[in-house]
This record gives structure tokens, C-alpha cells and sequence, in this order.
């Protein structure tokens, strides 16, 4: 089983276009690919541009780059979820988290870890779902897959729980 000790002590980094220094997971939006959660990744260039984005889409006059450390997830790790890489169960789980609840209902897992969809994955899916794929055959769920990879976007780290958010802890906001 993989162990999310690799991101003991490190920086893990959030984009936007506020200052999050007390994470409020009821504030976290459903419909993403790791369910509802607060969302952050080990690379500050994709972090960077994540809060670039949000403040185009938001009409916002800043893009704040929130860094975190990771305490340490160890309690957590038996209900935890690590995805190392693209896969059915990882196509599985978006699918899920996109399409299959409503509302705001919150993942299984305390903290999920893996690969970020690409951001057109929503029309992708949907495609995938209405069988626009089928002429691939065998191989429908490897294409989907290959569509949904992201060229330029690294990972993503997903706070499900108020018990996984007490593990990491707030350093710095800087706006961009």
C-alpha cells in the first residue's frame, strides 16, 4: 500500500484569489475530481497558475499563492486514497466525484493524492458516459484516460476531512 509520508514537512501550495489561512472545508466546491475538498499540490509553478486562473474566472484583483506544511497524515493513512498514476480506478473515482453525487457530500477518504484531470474533463466524461468512445472498443477507457492527462499540471492533494486539514499547517500567503 503507498504511504502519504512522502509529504511529511513539505510545502504543499494552493492557488486562488484569496488569502486561505484557516482552511473551511464548507466552503470547498462539489463536482471535483477528488470529491469535495481542499485542494493543493506539491508544485508551486501549477499553484501559480491555478490562482491565475481562479482570478480570471472570478473577476478578482489578485492571485494569492496560499503555502501549507504537511505535519504529518500518519493517523490517517488507513483511510486515506493514493492514486500513483492514471488509471480505470482513477477514471473510476473522477467519474464518481463528478457526476454521481449531488450536493455537497463529502469523500470516503480523509486525504486523496494523485494525478489532476485535465480542465476540460467535465466534456470529456460526459462523452465518455453517452458511449462517444465506443469505437475505440477494448481500449474506450484508455483513450478517455489519455484525454483526461493534463501535459502541464503535476498533482493534487485533497483535504476531505476537518482531521486531514489539522495536518497541515498555513506558512505564507503571497499575492502574485
Amino acid at each position: 500500500m503507498a504511504s502519504l509520508s512522502f509529504l511529511e514537512n513539505k510545502l504543499v501550495y494552493h492557488g486562488s484569489n484569496v488569502e486561505v489561512k484557516n482552511i473551511e472545508l464548507g466552503k470547498c466546491r462539489p463536482r471535483r475530481d477528488f470529491g469535495v475538498a481542499f485542494y493543493l499540490t506539491t508544485s508551486e509553478k501549477q499553484a501559480i497558475s491555478w490562482a491565475k486562473t481562479k482570478k480570471n474566472r472570478f473577476k478578482s484583483n489578485k492571485a494569492v499563492l496560499n503555502v501549507f506544511r504537511v505535519i504529518s497524515f500518519g493517523a490517517l493513512e488507513h483511510e486515506s486514497k493514493i492514486f500513483p498514476y492514471t488509471n480505470e480506478e482513477w477514471l473510476d473515482f473522477i467519474l464518481f466525484n463528478r457526476f454521481a453525487w449531488s450536493g455537497h457530500e463529502f469523500a470516503p477518504f480523509h486525504v486523496v493524492f494523485g494525478p489532476v484531470a485535465d480542465d476540460d474533463a467535465d466534456t470529456v466524461l460526459s462523452l465518455y458516459l453517452q458511449g462517444a468512445y465506443d469505437h475505440f472498443g477494448v481500449e474506450k477507457v484508455s483513450a478517455t484516460i489519455s484525454f483526461l492527462e493534463t501535459k502541464n499540471l503535476v498533482n493534487q492533494l485533497a483535504l476531505c476531512t476537518m482531521e486531514a486539514v489539522a495536518c497541515v499547517k498555513h506558512v505564507r500567503s503571497t499575492v502574485l
